[in-house]
């Protein structure tokens, strides 16, 4: 299910990759969403564990064309990113890298590698009218000690995949019961108050 909460301003779209609806991570991309929408924007989340992404069969088939032979909501998650002006990636930490469902689209875009690498021989841009956008990434650990090495080198490879610029990090440590982001009243203004400043800066 994608959720459209505003549909003014700039549009910033949300990526939820927890398997666990309504725990931290998606909590604290629901403040960073409403930051921004109260900034004017137009905001949009999409839980990628409710999708149907199967896993690349690494065919290399998207090498010549761009486009990936398996048809499933991959294609429709690319095409609200290359539209975002601002794409927040929240995830919590597995194995110092996001959940499976997450990652399954993440390898998909070996064919929106493919496809931007084609669009540059021809001296295009991957994104509309050759705009970039911004990044944000929230994550989530339960571990007191940081372990985000890994996960922040994969989205930013997907960022920049995708001609997105990396713009700021929300990382958190040691929150393990699914509703204890929502017991610090500072994390929750901290994402809100990022949600407000990313509009600022595409605004820029």
């Amino acid at each position: 299910m994608i959720d459209r909460s505003h549909d003014v301003g700039p549009a910033i779209l949300g990526l939820a990759a927890s398997t666990r609806r309504g725990g931290n991570s998606d909590t604290l991309l629901r403040e960073v969403l409403r930051g921004a929408g109260s900034a004017g924007a137009k905001t949009e989340t999409i839980p990628l564990s409710g999708l149907n992404i199967a896993a690349c069969v690494g065919c290399q088939r998207c090498a010549t064309t761009g486009e990936c032979i398996l048809v499933d909501d991959f294609q429709t998650v690319r095409r609200r990113l290359l539209e975002a002006n601002a794409v927040v990636f929240a995830t919590p930490v597995y194995f110092w890298n996001v959940p499976s469902p997450a990652k399954a689209f993440i390898d998909r875009n070996q064919s929106t590698g493919a496809r931007k690498a084609l669009a540059r021989d021809r001296g295009g841009s991957l994104r509309p009218m050759g705009k970039t956008a911004l990044g944000l990434l929230v994550a989530v650990a339960a571990d007191p000690t940081p372990k985000f090495s890994g996960l922040k080198q994969t989205i930013d490879a997907l960022f920049r995949t995708y001609e997105i610029t990396p713009w700021e990090e929300l990382l958190v440590t040691d929150l393990f019961g699914p509703d204890e982001a929502t017991q610090s009243q500072d994390l929750l203004a901290k994402a809100r108050d990022l949600g407000v400043r990313l509009v600022d800066a595409i605004e820029r």
